[in-house]
């Protein structure tokens, strides 16, 4: 019982690539698995405050782009713990976990950003026209078709 967070891709080789950096293939051996969290409170109310726009629900789609911002956050943290409390706060809820920005706080940080990390070597940017260059959105590395990367954030409590 508790906060459990899940973060899946619709590209398996993305999602594999995060779940090894993350050692989420412990969790759940699920080929669209990325990212597992267990009471990572700060990073569930990360997104409750991004991407939910404050209205905590359990689901939520995310792009790389918000990944990316998820993950500026994370080393602004890690570089200077004065602002946890600003960028990402604990998060209260029914056994959602310590509210302490303790050593389990920053390494749930740091796996986050392994997490992410591992998602960006594995996309690339594309763009429906090259003349324009007008973003259309992001895909698998090798892929040759403009398949683009969706992450679906879940949790549970």
């Amino acid at each position: 019982m508790g906060l459990d967070m899940w973060l899946y891709s619709n590209r398996k080789k993305t999602a594999a690539a995060a779940q090894k950096a993350t050692g989420s293939d412990r969790y759940l051996a699920r080929s669209d698995l990325a990212v597992y969290w267990r009471k990572a409170n700060a990073v569930h109310g990360w997104f409750v405050r991004n991407l939910f726009k404050d209205n905590d629900d359990s689901y939520c789609l995310a792009s790389v782009d918000d990944l990316v911002a998820l993950k500026k956050d994370c080393n602004a943290v890690l570089q200077d713990a004065s602002l946890a409390e600003e960028l990402l706060p604990t998060t209260p809820g029914f056994f959602f976990g310590s509210m302490d920005y303790d050593e389990k706080y920053f390494n749930e940080l740091r796996r986050t950003v392994a997490g992410i990390d591992a998602i960006l070597d594995n996309v690339e940017e594309y763009t429906y026209d090259s003349f324009a260059g007008k973003l259309l959105g992001w895909r698998e590395k090798g892929e040759t078709r403009d398949l683009e990367v969706i992450f679906r954030y879940v949790a549970s409590w």
